[in-house]
């Protein structure tokens, strides 16, 4: 069995694009990811999967039953015989029969790992069992992924049918879905039809962009594109970014570049491509949002720029905005500031570093402390370490850099934090409740002793009092210090 039950990438990016348009308004109708039914012991599914009319012939399969496992009575020997390998056996195919009988009982992480494991397979009743899967309301998002280890010459045309039929949207978006995932003729075609013939904000409509997404090629960034031009600024832009970001052929992100940078277009849309080219974080697209961070006056595409380097997050973006933050124009600064702030960039931790040592407006500094929490590792609790404890800083800033060593969650920072807990005035209520948080993920049993005492001089009853016990307490048990707030 598969270790993780993780959704598979698609289905998490498709519920974002749910998600996202929902947030403007959209009457989006989000996938139903949870048993509509109780599960039945003897099946391990919500229902009997019976074709709801989701376009198309689904054929008759293995999962029909859910438990028949005979093999379709008449196959057809020329399936796979164009194919380099066959379709299963100890020459790398995945074994049909153990792949039938987990469709079957409707385990469908398993069949993931044994075509995952024996390179997918040829066979069409494998097909015929995932078309039936994308009747299981729990699972259909994971189906649809797996059918990218498909084979069969018959698949695809036998998946785009469903998806172009007239029935049930969410069987119709998950057969789009696993098209996108084997690529191949028609899918271009069919996923732009349906994004130009649904309504904005329609399951079918995400659907189609995601699928266009995945397929990342230049005809397919470019519907998108189009489609982004015309509701630039509208509720459903960020699902046709996020889209967009999806795409990763070069060639397809250059194009995006090119109409990002040009003048003659609608700043709004080209503020949405720059977005767009962030979220791909692919390094590929860092010249393009270098120019847009450089040489754009519209603060819309700037900032754009500014988060997108962010979210790319190589050395050389990274340095872009540390370079801006450390610059006259005090826009672009707080610009910058900002967009390190939503850092999760590795790369971005000695520069962080570096910038906290010149002089930065306490505003700025708390917007850096913070990314560094999200980036940093243990070279920086010094750091952070020498700004929580200096008095002469804000107190703000103060507990920011608390929790961010917190975030960080090396034991090294636990001294440092049993220190400023020790010294900090009562008075200073915000502060003390940010090195409280943060010795939670740092404090070991070195720290018991002056916790214990610092518990006994606190007020009873008092949510301090709460905080140190319940900290004591997990110490005394031997417990580890709980996971940061940031995972590292």
């Amino acid at each position: 069995m598969i270790a993780s039950m993780a959704l598979p990438r698609s289905a998490v990016l498709l519920l974002g694009l749910l998600a996202a348009a929902a947030a403007g308004g959209a009457g989006w109708v989000l996938l139903r990811e949870e048993p509509a039914a109780p599960v039945d012991p003897g099946t391990g599914t919500g229902r009997t999967p019976t074709f709801e009319g989701g376009g198309g012939r689904i054929p008759d399969g293995p999962g029909a039953a859910r438990g028949r496992t005979d093999p379709d009575p008449d196959p057809d020997p020329d399936d796979d015989r164009d194919l380099d390998r066959p379709a299963e056996g100890p020459e790398g195919g995945a074994d049909v029969e153990e792949v039938l009988a987990a469709a079957a009982r409707g385990d469908w992480l398993e069949v993931e790992r044994l075509l995952s494991a024996g390179g997918g397979t040829a066979d069409p009743r494998v097909t015929k069992a995932l078309l039936l899967g994308l009747q299981d309301d729990r699972w259909r998002n994971r189906v649809a992924d797996i059918a990218r280890y498909l084979k069969d010459p018959a698949a695809l045309s036998l998946f785009l049918e469903v998806a172009k039929g007239e029935g049930n949207p969410m069987v119709r978006a998950a057969a789009l879905s696993a098209c996108a995932a084997m690529g191949g003729p028609g899918v271009l075609e069919a996923a732009g039809d349906l994004l130009r013939s649904e309504k904005p904000g329609s399951i079918l409509g995400g659907a189609a962009a995601l699928a266009l997404g995945k397929l990342g090629t230049p005809e397919a960034a470019r519907q998108l594109t189009d489609l982004l031009r015309q509701r630039a600024g509208g509720p459903h832009a960020a699902a046709l970014v996020q889209a967009l970001s999806e795409v990763r052929s070069p060639e397809a992100l250059a194009a995006v570049g090119e109409m990002a940078m040009d003048d003659a277009n609608d700043p709004e849309f080209r503020a949405a491509l720059v977005r767009a080219l962030g979220q791909t974080r692919e390094p590929g697209v860092l010249n393009d949002l270098l120019r847009a961070s450089r040489d754009q006056e519209d603060e819309g595409i700037r900032g754009a720029a500014y988060q997108a380097l962010a979210l790319v997050g190589t050395a050389e973006a990274i340095q872009e905005l540390v370079t801006v933050l450390q610059g006259a124009d005090n826009q672009r600064r707080h610009e910058a500031a900002l967009a390190l702030g939503g850092t999760s960039s590795k790369a971005a931790g000695p520069l962080l570093e570096e910038a906290l040592g010149g002089a930065l407006d306490p505003v700025l500094k708390a917007y850096v402390v913070t990314a560094l929490g999200r980036t940093g590792s243990k070279s920086s609790v010094e750091v952070l370490g020498r700004i929580a404890a200096d008095a002469a800083e804000d107190g703000n800033l103060r507990g920011t850099a608390a929790r961010s060593l917190g975030q960080i969650g090396d034991p090294s920072a636990a001294p440092i934090l049993v220190k400023l807990l020790q010294d900090a005035p009562a008075t200073e209520a915000s502060l003390r409740s940010q090195v409280l948080g943060a010795l939670r993920s740092t404090a070991t049993a070195a720290e018991l002793p002056a916790l214990e005492r610092m518990l006994e001089g606190t007020k009873q009853e008092s949510s301090e009092w709460f905080v140190l016990k319940s900290l004591v307490e997990q110490l005394r048990r031997g417990g580890a210090p709980l996971r940061p707030l940031q995972s590292k």
